[in-house]
């Protein structure tokens, strides 16, 4: 800390003698510096820049779509409540499954969009949070945001047709196991295009 504050006492001095602009621009790349060094303002320009960044969902092409094996069912996922499940426990239903981490700013940005969307379609599509994370950690995360999505863990590896390296990743599962929608990354959830999509689905 005592670097950066010597680096902003060193900026200062050189500025007195710049114009305007210059200084108005180097300002600007001072702020990007000391968000940089500091964790938590990096994490915060993180999150702003996914939340600036988010496009709509793409629905998968149908000569691209893969659909669900029986062995893919048999997913073993725990509420964060204790209750234990197979992912057959669903099989039949128009299925919504997000990895995410709380850690995750892109995961974080979408969480409100999310959110939306779960208020809309809990009744009707079921709504499946996996985060490898501790539980009380996620409960502390849901609490302190104000969301009430439901979460899961599982002690197992999701099956092969789930693979990413990246979170979030979000499926939109049919009723026939067929997946529909595969995103990386923080998307507007929320829109038009995800509410037709899913309306078509349900009505399958």
């Amino acid at each position: 800390m005592e670097k950066i504050k010597k680096y902003i006492s060193d900026f200062w001095k050189k500025e007195k003698s710049k114009s305007l602009s210059s200084k108005i621009s180097d300002i600007v790349f001072l702020l990007l510096v000391i968000i940089l060094l500091i964790p938590p303002a990096r994490r915060e320009l993180k999150l702003l820049i996914s939340k600036l960044t988010m496009n709509q969902p793409h629905v998968v092409a149908p000569e691209k779509m893969k659909t669900m094996g029986n062995e893919d069912f048999l997913w073993p996922l725990t509420k964060l409540d204790g209750t234990k499940y197979l992912l057959e426990n669903f099989e039949g239903q128009v299925i919504f499954l997000n990895f995410w981490a709380t850690w995750c700013p892109p995961c974080r940005a979408e969480m409100p969009e999310i959110q939306n969307l779960y208020n809309r379609y809990k009744d009707k599509v079921r709504f499946i949070f996996v985060s490898f994370e501790q539980p009380e950690v996620q409960l502390k995360f849901l609490r302190d945001q104000g969301y009430d999505m439901p979460l899961y863990t599982s002690f197992q590896q999701p099956p092969q047709i789930f693979y990413s390296k990246t979170i979030p990743t979000t499926y939109i599962i049919s009723r026939k196991g067929e997946i529909v929608v595969r995103e990386t990354g923080a998307k507007k959830w929320d829109g038009e295009k995800t509410t037709r999509l899913l309306d078509k689905l349900i009505a399958e």
